[in-house]
C-alpha cells in the first residue's frame, strides 16, 4: 500500500519535518538532523477546509488544484450519484462546525481523504495546515516501490510510536488488502492475523479493543 511504503520511506527519515508547497504542488520531507535528506512527493490537491471562508473548496474548483485529473473523479461521482456535496465547487460547513471549529475541521479533512483514496484509487491522502488555519488534503504519490511485508515490519516500531490507529485490526487488514499481502486471522476471535508475501512473513497480535499489542516477523 503507497500510504505504508511512504510511512515507511519517512520513518527511515527519523525526526522530519514536512513542507507544502501548493504552486510547486509538492510536499518535501526532510530529516531534522540533516535537512539534505529528503523525499518529495508529488502532491495533488483534493480540498481545502478554510475557517475563514467558513467552507470547503474542492481541488478541482481551486485556483492552484486541477480541474481534471484524479480529484476530478469526486465531483463525477458526485453528478452521477446526486451528491451535492462533493458535485458543487464551494461548500459552506454547517452551523454545528461552529461548535468545536478545529476538531470539525480535522475530522472532516480525514474523511474526505478516505473518500479520495476510495474514490480515485489513488493514496496516501495528506492533511496539512497552511495559512489561516485553514486545512489541505493532498493526494500523495513519492513514486515509491510496493511495500513488502519485510519492509514494512522493519518500520513498524517507529509508525506505530507515532502514528495513532482508530483501529489497528482494521488498520492491519486493510494493508495486507491494498499490499496484495496474504492474510489470515489466527482463530474466530480476531486475536491475531499472519500476513505474507514473497519476502517473509509475519505476526499481529490484538487486544479485545483491536488495538495492536504486539507483532514478530518471521512468525
Amino acid at each position: 500500500m503507497r500510504r505504508e511504503a511512504l510511512n515507511t520511506a519517512t520513518a527511515a527519515l527519523g525526526e522530519h519535518r514536512w513542507d507544502v508547497d501548493l504552486e510547486a504542488g509538492t510536499v518535501t520531507f526532510s530529516a531534522v538532523a540533516d535537512p539534505a535528506r529528503r523525499l518529495v512527493a508529488s502532491a495533488e490537491l483534493v480540498a481545502t477546509l478554510a475557517p475563514a471562508s467558513g467552507s470547503i473548496l474542492w481541488g478541482w474548483a481551486h485556483p492552484q488544484g486541477k480541474a481534471e485529473g484524479p480529484v476530478a473523479k469526486l465531483r463525477t461521482h458526485g453528478e452521477e450519484a446526486g451528491i451535492g456535496l462533493l458535485s458543487q465547487a464551494e461548500v459552506p460547513f454547517p452551523p454545528t462546525a461552529t461548535l468545536q471549529p478545529d476538531t470539525w475541521i480535522d475530522d472532516t479533512a480525514f474523511v474526505i481523504g478516505l473518500a479520495a483514496t476510495e474514490l480515485t484509487g489513488a493514496a496516501p491522502a495528506f492533511v496539512a495546515p497552511v495559512e489561516g488555519g485553514t486545512r489541505a488534503v493532498f493526494l500523495l504519490d513519492a513514486g515509491l516501490p510496493p511495500l513488502t511485508v519485510a519492509g514494512a515490519f522493519g518500520a513498524l516500531p517507529h509508525i506505530l510510536s507515532t502514528t495513532p490507529l482508530r483501529d489497528g485490526r482494521t488498520s492491519a487488514w486493510g494493508l495486507a488488502r491494498l499490499a496484495g499481502w496474504q492474510f489470515e486471522w489466527a482463530d474466530a476471535a480476531y486475536s491475531g492475523a499472519r500476513v505474507s508475501d514473497a519476502s517473509g512473513h509475519a505476526t499481529f497480535h490484538f487486544d479485545e479493543s483491536a488495538r495492536i499489542i504486539g507483532f514478530q516477523p518471521g512468525a
